[in-house]
């Protein structure tokens, strides 16, 4: 296998953000890949959360519970350009747009005006921040596990999770 490109890397370490983030805050993943496809770079596949949390708001309304998850799910999307732009020194607004566009979407349901949302997001950004620096070693172990294998399914995650130490 060839050497990886300094995009291949970006993309790896973006949607290793993304699989910490959900790991950590108990959200399961099906999927993760890196292998291109023409509408993305690299994509982590949920069990049709999005989905859940949408039509949980819209016919149930807000809950503890609901906006609990709401707020894991625009954690997890806040991860990828996170850890991203922790890896390469440098934000990736491009690559994260679809992530942002999410975010702002979601907080929308849970906040009643614009200024809301925004102190709203920047404290979801804050914490997602906060749980990519805690579990960096776990990002790289994700991200070099991409690299080497290109994708990975809910058993190869739950293994490296498992099994990477915290270093010293």
């Amino acid at each position: 296998m060839s050497e990886p490109t300094k995009a291949l890397i970006s993309t790896a370490y973006h949607e290793a953000g993304h699989v910490v983030v959900a790991y950590i805050e108990l959200i399961k993943i099906k999927r993760v890949s890196i292998v291109p496809h023409q509408d993305y770079l690299g994509v982590v596949t949920r069990q049709g959360m999005e989905k859940r949390i949408r039509d949980a708001f819209e016919f149930g309304g807000i809950t503890p519970a609901r906006r609990a998850r709401l707020e894991s799910f625009i954690m997890l999307s806040f991860a990828g350009g996170i850890a991203e732009k922790k890896h390469r020194g440098q934000a990736n607004h491009l690559g994260s747009s679809a992530d942002y566009e999410r975010v702002v979407d979601l907080a929308m349901m849970a906040t009643g005006s614009a200024k809301e949302t925004t102190a709203y997001l920047k404290w979801l950004h804050i914490r997602a921040e906060q749980t990519v620096n805690v579990y960096w070693y776990l990002v790289e172990a994700v991200a070099q596990a991409l690299l080497e294998r290109r994708a990975l399914n809910a058993a190869d995650i739950e293994q490296i999770m498992s099994t990477t130490r915290r270093p010293r």
